[in-house]
């Protein structure tokens, strides 16, 4: 579905990705105490979207790695997959959005790897720097489509609107991820 989907309804090449929390009753794998949640176990989903808000992409992840690691392991994760629809369509995506937690020098050059620019939120604590920080200020274009980076927020919201996603009750990845799926094909649904 996400081949024909890239193929004749996606035309601006912008893609957005995040991670959204997923509070954990009782799964056993891809889980990981999280300071921010009261050091409870969680999982996090990394999605990738585009303008109209279809998921491109889901991926399932333990709950104590930060964004710009749970990226790089995504991006190589579709490296990896024989039928990655955002890969093997090179010339479709160019410019890859996503907020201050993916600024990282990893996942700059994951994407310069496949040409695809991003544009991400400056990071002050990865830089002392003030210098560096200067170089690396977005233009007014960029700053105009970065507040777009709403779509993908509407998006994780969508997917989580059923419980059955929002907590995890099942033990195993493969049945949580099937249900997320599901949520996943409902957003495309709706644009073939």
């Amino acid at each position: 579905m996400v081949d024909i989907y890239m193929k004749r309804i996606m035309t601006d090449g912008i893609i957005y990705t995040d991670t959204t929390p997923i509070s954990n009753k009782y799964g056993r794998e891809n889980i990981g105490r999280n300071k921010y949640y009261k050091n409870k176990n969680i999982s996090k989903l990394s999605l990738i979207t585009d303008n109209n808000k279809a998921i491109l992409n889901i991926q399932l992840f333990s709950g104590n790695k930060n964004d710009s690691r749970i990226a790089v392991e995504h991006l190589t994760n579709l490296e990896n997959e024989k039928n990655s629809a955002i890969m093997n369509n090179p010339g479709k995506v160019h410019t890859l959005i996503a907020d201050a937690g993916y600024d990282s020098s990893k996942v700059r050059d994951k994407l310069t790897k496949y040409n695809i620019k991003c544009i991400i939120d400056l990071n002050k604590r990865n830089t002392k720097d003030e210098k560096k920080l200067a170089k690396r200020k977005m233009t007014r274009n960029e700053k105009k489509l970065y507040r777009e980076r709403i779509k993908i927020e509407q998006a994780n919201a969508l997917i989580k609107k059923c419980r059955r996603i929002d907590v995890r009750y099942d033990q195993l990845e493969k049945t949580y991820m099937g249900f997320v799926y599901i949520g996943g094909m409902y957003s495309l649904i709706k644009h073939i």
